[in-house]
């Protein structure tokens, strides 16, 4: 008898264990992508530009489904000078129209001049608020704000996993609107052209004018926005994923712009270099941990770090560092205020230090752009009535031949001697995908500097009175070598 109860109990827990496990592992409850993807065609926009200039700004249904609607007839924006595609989000119960910066920034005037697409073909004038060229993000309100039919995107967790599947939604070539496109993330936490990290890579086509259009998930929530594309021999796609979106645009509704920390370091990892046959930069790494190259007169490092030239940054808030990339990951998480904790190394000494980092302002942006040419280069920098940036060159030139003048005859980069006392930065950026930023006033000249500074070179237009030249500077005042350099 008690041989027969045991049997029965062992059954009881069997049993009880089947049905367990079996509600643990339940399919989830099937998702129908094709309803998900025609209810997010709402929250999507084509935006369309009606007059741009050269260079860039730097900154921060009817029928029975709405796809009847979207796909009936071709959006006749013929007369734009320039697309792109949006998304909605709702922020503190109003909409926004959220696209990259690049799609925008060279807008000549705000008003009158942007607009967005519904699915319904319907034209909706848009306001810039404000855009962030680091992150390529750009914010727009309705003027009208009486947009019923237009819905939002909700913002996913921010928890991203590869091989998830996601989708692309935007207007391919500026002809095709409501391409929706389909694949995986594919990696995570890449670098962009001018943010370093953050980006998620997938293989959801893209193309251009699939730029500032969401990336979403399976559940029709915002897990990126689509931004770049590398066609480096095979084509590789990138979104900014969500939660870094979130965090900016927050910063641009409520100031305007993004909060960004002040330290007052230029921070550098050395490369060797050499010209190819096709006149590219070849190099080869030879700072393995970043170090430090200076500290800006002034600033909140100036207080703490004095003879620390060359010091190795071997951590940042506990965070081991092994490049300036790493360092600009950090940077981006703290707000003004905030302490950053340093572990340094020099001289085989290994000390602590804790910095309370300042605002980046336009004025702190004025000091790194003064600053950096004056100590590496002896170049004064002023403004003149117009609002141009000078630079005053020094008689003597410069060392080692940093300032090179492109040959566009010849198409090679040679020595450059200055033309006269001064010239004019007009723009300055990445020649060779020709996306300048304008130069006004001495802090865009610092908000560029550290946009692209960490490419390790700059180019910029200068203009002598009669004749636009352009400049490639190499940073570095070592012979064959290129500093990689962090500005903050």
């Amino acid at each position: 008898m008690k041989n027969y109860s045991l049997i029965i109990r062992i059954i009881l827990v069997s049993f009880i264990t089947v049905i367990i496990f079996s509600c643990n592992n339940r399919p989830e409850e099937e998702i129908n992508v094709s309803d998900m993807l025609e209810n997010s065609l709402s929250s999507v926009v084509t935006i369309k530009i009606k007059s741009k200039g050269l260079v860039k700004k730097v900154f921060g249904f009817a029928d029975t489904g709405i796809s009847n609607v979207a796909y009936k007839k071709i959006l006749n924006i013929g007369d734009a000078a320039g697309t792109g595609s949006g998304f909605i989000i709702n922020f503190n119960g109003k909409k926004y129209v959220i696209t990259n910066s690049h799609v925008i920034d060279k807008v000549i005037e705000n008003t009158g001049n942007i607009s967005a697409f519904s699915y319904s073909r319907k034209e909706y004038q848009l306001e810039l608020i404000g855009g962030d060229s680091f992150y390529d993000l750009a914010v727009l309100k309705f003027i009208d704000e009486n947009t019923g039919e237009i819905t939002s995107l909700p913002f996913s967790s921010g928890v991203y996993k590869i091989g998830e599947e996601v989708y692309a939604i935007g207007n391919p070539l500026g002809n095709f609107p409501y391409t929706v496109t389909q694949g995986i993330i594919s990696a995570k936490n890449r670098p962009g052209y001018t943010a370093k990290t953050g980006y998620l890579q997938t293989t959801a086509m893209l193309s251009e004018g699939n730029s500032g259009g969401p990336l979403i998930n399976k559940k029709g929530e915002l897990v990126g926005i689509n931004t770049l594309i590398s066609e480096s021999g095979h084509q590789l796609n990138f979104a900014l994923e969500s939660k870094i979106i979130k965090k900016v645009i927050k910063d641009i509704i409520n100031y305007g712009r993004v909060k960004r920390i002040y330290i007052g370091l230029e921070i550098i990892q050395d490369y060797q270099y050499y010209i190819d046959e096709n006149d590219n930069l070849q190099m080869c790494l030879i700072d393995e941990i970043p170090r430090i190259n200076s500290v800006i007169p002034n600033s909140p490092a100036s207080k703490v770090l004095q003879n620390i030239k060359g010091a190795k940054i071997l951590k940042a808030n506990g965070i081991e560092i092994t490049s300036n990339e790493d360092l600009l990951g950090i940077f981006e998480t703290l707000k003004p205020k905030d302490t950053l904790y340093l572990e340094l190394e020099k001289n085989d000494y290994i000390e602590k230090y804790f910095i309370i980092t300042d605002e980046l302002s336009k004025e702190k942006l004025s000091d790194i752009a003064t600053f950096y040419f004056s100590n590496h280069y002896e170049i004064n920098l002023t403004n003149d009535e117009e609002g141009n940036v000078i630079l005053n060159y020094p008689y003597r030139g410069y060392k080692n031949n940093t300032f090179q003048l492109y040959d566009s005859r010849r198409k090679i980069f040679k020595d450059y001697i200055p033309r006269g006392e001064q010239a004019y930065i007009i723009a300055m950026g990445d020649f060779y995908n020709m996306d300048f930023w304008r130069i006004n006033e001495l802090s865009d000249l610092g908000s560029t500097l550290r946009l692209t500074g960490l490419n390790g070179q700059i180019y910029f237009m200068d203009y002598d009175g009669k004749t636009t030249y352009i400049i490639r500077v190499l940073l570095s005042n070592k012979k064959d070598m290129i500093s990689k350099t962090l500005l903050n």
